[in-house]
C-alpha cells in the first residue's frame, strides 16, 4: 500500500518547495511507494480526502492560510514543519511582527504553523537540507523514529541584536536561524559564528556577542554570500568610490577573471558586454588581472595566499612555512574587482555582487560589446589547492621547488568567493560548472564578442603599464 503524501504551501517564497524538486527526492519517493496526493507547485489538486504525511512551509499570515492550514491538520495522520518560515514565522515574521500586536488583526500578522494546531515533526533551514528530509520521510515510513526535543514553544518575540566587524554586520532581527553561515564559517575553518541560547530563543551570534575579528572572523564574506534573508551585511563603500568616478581619481578598473566569469553566469551576460558595463559605470580603461600573475614576486614564499583570507588562514594552521599574500600591483587611481570581501582593507576594490548591483541599474538588455584594454596573465608555474590537507601533501611533496603552491580557502574556489554576484540558480554544484566554463573561455584568450567577432587582447607583463 503506498504511502500518501501532501506538499502544503503558505505564505513564504516557495524556496523549501524548489529544493525538494530534484532527482534524489523525487526518485526516493519512487523507491518508497510514495505517492503524490497533493502539490500545487506541481500542478497537483487537494482530491484526496486524507494524507498519510503533510509537509507544510510558510507561515500563517491569512486567513486563507489558516484555513489551509486547519485543514491539513485534519486530513494528514502526520504533519510536518518544513522550513523557518513554518518553524519560526520566516524573514516576513520580522517585518509584520514589528507593528505592536495591540495595532494589527490576525490577518497578515505572520505566525508559525504550531500556533494554530499540533506539528508533529520539524525540519530546520532557508531552505530545508534534502538529506534531513530524506532521512525524517524514510524514518517515518518505516516506523523508526526517536523522539529527541522535537518539540517547540509557541510563538514569542526573540531578542534581537547587531554583531559588527569592520567589513561585515550580523543583524539578528532578520536571522531566521537557518545555519548556513554557520556551517560555512566551519567549512572555512574560522568558527567564529554558532548557535547561542535555547528553544524559540535560539539564535546565531560569535561568543558573548564580541566583535566578528575578535572571534576569529577572516573576513572571507561567505557567511554574507550565503545568508538568504540578508542578515548579513557588507559595509559597502560604493557611493564613495562612485563619486571618485565621477571626480577623476578612479580611472581604470582591474577585474578578476573569477569576478568576469561570475557575472557573465549569474547575469547571462557575454564577456564584451560586462566589460562595456564596467566602462558606462566610469572607468575609462578595463584590464582583465588575475593577481596569480603576482607569483613571480614571492620569492621566499613556500605558500601563496589568494587574499587576505588564506593569508589569515594559513599563518594560523601552518606557521613553519613561509607564506605570501599575492596583493594586486594597481596604480593609485586603479580599483580592483574581486570575488573576495576582504581585499577591502587592502586596496581600493568593489566585489562582484556591487558591481552587478551598478550593472543592473544601468540596465542589461542593449549593452555594446567591448573589448578589455588589457589581459594580465597567470604568467607562473603553480597549483591551486583548497583544502588545508592539501596545501600540506603539496609542501611534503620532493617536486615543489618546481611549482608554487597557491590556496584558495572558498569551497569551490575563488569562482564561489564571499564577494560573488547573486546567480539565478539555486543548485551551486551546477553554477560552479558553467562558472568553470566561462573562466575557461576567459583564461584561454577564446574571447568573442556579442557579434561573433574573435577579440585580440595584450596580455601585459606589467599591470601598471
Amino acid at each position: 500500500m503506498s504511502v500518501r503524501l501532501a506538499v502544503v504551501p503558505l505564505s513564504s517564497c516557495d524556496g523549501c518547495q524548489y529544493n525538494l524538486l530534484n532527482e534524489e527526492f523525487l526518485d526516493l519517493l519512487k523507491g518508497l511507494n510514495v505517492k503524490l496526493v497533493s502539490w500545487p507547485l506541481l500542478g497537483l489538486g487537494d482530491g484526496a480526502e486524507m494524507y498519510d504525511i503533510a509537509l507544510v512551509e510558510g507561515s500563517v499570515m491569512s486567513s486563507r492560510d489558516l484555513k489551509t492550514l486547519l485543514d491539513a491538520r485534519r486530513k494528514s495522520r502526520v504533519l510536518v514543519a518544513m522550513g523557518a518560515c513554518a518553524l519560526l514565522g520566516g524573514v516576513q515574521a520580522w517585518s509584520s511582527n514589528s507593528i505592536s500586536r495591540k495595532l494589527v488583526s490576525e490577518a497578515g500578522f505572520s505566525r508559525p504553523i504550531n500556533h494554530y494546531v499540533k506539528v508533529d515533526h520539524y525540519v530546520r533551514g532557508c531552505p530545508v537540507n534534502v538529506g534531513e528530509m530524506i532521512k525524517l520521510l524514510k524514518s517515518l515510513i518505516s516506523g523508526d523514529l526517536i523522539y529527541v526535543g522535537s518539540r517547540r514553544f509557541n510563538y514569542v518575540s526573540r531578542d534581537s541584536f547587531k554583531i559588527s566587524g569592520s567589513l561585515l554586520e550580523i543583524e539578528t532581527s532578520k536571522c531566521v536561524v537557518c545555519g548556513r553561515c554557520v556551517e560555512v564559517c566551519s567549512l572555512i575553518g574560522a568558527r567564529a559564528l554558532n548557535y547561542v541560547f535555547k528553544g524559540i530563543q535560539t539564535n546565531i551570534s560569535t561568543p558573548y556577542q564580541e566583535s566578528l575579528e575578535s572571534a576569529g572572523c577572516v573576513n572571507c564574506g561567505l557567511c554574507f554570500a550565503y545568508c538568504p534573508v540578508g542578515a548579513v551585511s557588507l559595509k559597502t563603500r560604493t557611493e564613495d568610490l562612485l563619486d571618485k568616478i565621477r571626480e577623476g581619481f578612479l580611472r581604470t578598473a582591474y577585474v578578476e577573471p573569477e569576478a568576469l566569469a561570475s557575472l557573465m553566469e549569474s547575469d547571462n551576460l557575454e564577456l564584451g558586454q560586462v566589460i562595456s558595463a564596467i566602462k558606462q559605470i566610469g572607468f575609462t580603461k578595463v584590464f582583465i588581472y588575475s593577481n596569480l600573475c603576482e607569483a613571480k614576486n614571492s620569492v621566499g614564499g613556500e605558500v601563496l595566499a589568494r587574499s587576505p583570507v588564506e593569508f589569515s588562514i594559513l599563518s594560523k594552521q601552518v606557521p613553519e612555512h613561509s607564506v605570501y599574500l599575492l596583493a594586486p600591483r594597481i596604480p593609485q587611481d586603479s580599483i580592483y574587482i574581486s570575488q573576495c570581501v576582504s581585499w577591502r582593507n587592502v586596496v581600493n576594490s568593489l566585489t562582484t555582487r556591487e558591481l552587478q548591483s551598478l550593472i543592473r541599474e544601468l540596465g542589461t538588455e542593449e549593452l555594446d560589446s567591448e573589448r578589455p584594454d588589457g589581459v594580465v596573465g597567470y604568467g607562473e608555474d603553480i597549483i591551486v589547492v583548497s583544502e588545508l590537507k592539501d596545501v600540506r601533501k603539496a609542501l611534503s611533496n620532493p617536486e615543489k621547488p618546481f611549482r608554487k603552491i597557491v590556496f584558495e580557502a572558498c569551497p569551490g574556489g575563488c569562482l564561489l568567493g564571499g564577494g560573488q554576484s547573486i546567480s539565478k540558480y539555486n543548485d551551486l554544484t551546477k553554477v560552479l560548472v558553467r562558472r568553470r566554463d566561462m573562466l575557461k573561455k576567459i583564461t584561454t584568450g577564446n574571447l568573442v564578442s556579442q557579434d561573433g567577432e574573435r577579440s585580440v587582447v595584450n596580455c601585459l607583463t606589467n599591470p601598471t603599464l
